[in-house]
């Protein structure tokens, strides 16, 4: 089968693809331009100041000349090629089989398009919240390179304890209240660094990850772990998450703290404070992301879908 999948979205694009070719698929991935520097087979390298002709022009000669219409089955993350999923129809006047992937703003507190409610042949989403905004989608959870992200677990016996955060948007986040609580720790007398990791080349991060003790996710919204968390779990790292009632049931094997706003400062204080703790969380975290999130069982689950 020949696919192509359309945007990168924090990297799972180009790791359902490679996996994908793995299992003798002709897979490809293309993209605007390279978010964070995820790998991509076409990029059109286009910038926020360019007009819309342009833009538009540089699509249509991509995809005429790297022949992107000769694919059995696009598979369309975080939205489609055209706003409003207007090109749907011509793919499937073509006879294509139409995937849409939601990954989280996307639809999340929305209504699907017209053409992505009755045109598509599959829909997937990437958290379990999102089931109720896409009737009859398929929760697929986010692969995780195994390969790229090698156990390093957390390091003993340092001057500081070294807590990490990489919010993509620091109020959907609760960075705020990551800061505060660190803040009144250091008070305390606590010996701690955080760092703050944002607008980072996805390598650079992951050396950056590596480094820390504890990995703190995001607090307000409730719906588990984004790939950050996910990445450092892999890496044995011990993850704060908040995860209300709701969506409890679909967590129930992952070890994370659970930790909404009003409790972040005394979950970083029993992580800090127990370093048995921390490394305990870093080997189960590791385990279940080989489990749940091996890019290869959850490429297999995505193709019995296709």
């Amino acid at each position: 089968m020949k696919i192509l999948h359309v945007k990168n979205t924090a990297n799972i694009a180009s790791i359902l693809a490679k996996e994908q070719r793995k299992l003798g698929h002709t897979s490809d991935v293309f993209v605007y331009n390279r978010v964070f520097n995820h790998p991509a087979d076409f990029n059109l390298n286009i910038s926020q100041h360019e007009s819309r002709l342009s833009k538009f022009s540089k699509f249509i000669n991509s995809f005429v000349d790297n022949k992107l219409y000769d694919y059995d089955l696009y598979h369309f993350h975080f939205g489609s090629f055209f706003p409003h999923n207007l090109d749907l129809p011509f793919f499937k006047l073509l006879g294509k089989k139409i995937v849409l992937h939601y990954h989280g703003d996307d639809i999340r507190g929305r209504k699907e398009t017209f053409f992505a409610r009755h045109l598509c042949h599959t829909k997937f989403v990437a958290t379990p919240d999102l089931l109720k905004y896409v009737p009859g989608a398929v929760w697929i959870p986010n692969p995780v390179d195994l390969e790229e992200l090698p156990y390093v677990g957390c390091k003993r016996n340092r001057d500081k304890v070294k807590i990490v955060h990489a919010p993509s948007s620091r109020a959907k986040k609760g960075t705020e209240h990551i800061i505060n609580a660190c803040d009144q720790l250091k008070k305390e007398g606590y010996k701690i660094e955080l760092c703050l990791i944002e607008n980072t080349p996805h390598k650079e991060a992951i050396d950056l990850y590596k480094q820390g003790d504890i990995v703190v996710d995001q607090l307000l919204l409730g719906v588990g772990c984004g790939v950050f968390g996910f990445e450092c779990m892999a890496l044995g790292k011990p993850v704060c998450v908040y995860v209300n009632e709701e969506y409890l049931q679909y967590f129930k094997s992952m070890p994370f703290v659970n930790t909404p706003p009003s409790n972040i400062k005394e979950s970083l204080r029993m992580l800090i404070e127990d370093a048995s703790l921390r490394a305990k969380l870093g080997k189960m975290g590791r385990r279940y992301i080989e489990s749940k999130h091996n890019p290869a069982s959850v490429a297999r689950e995505v193709l019995k879908f296709y």
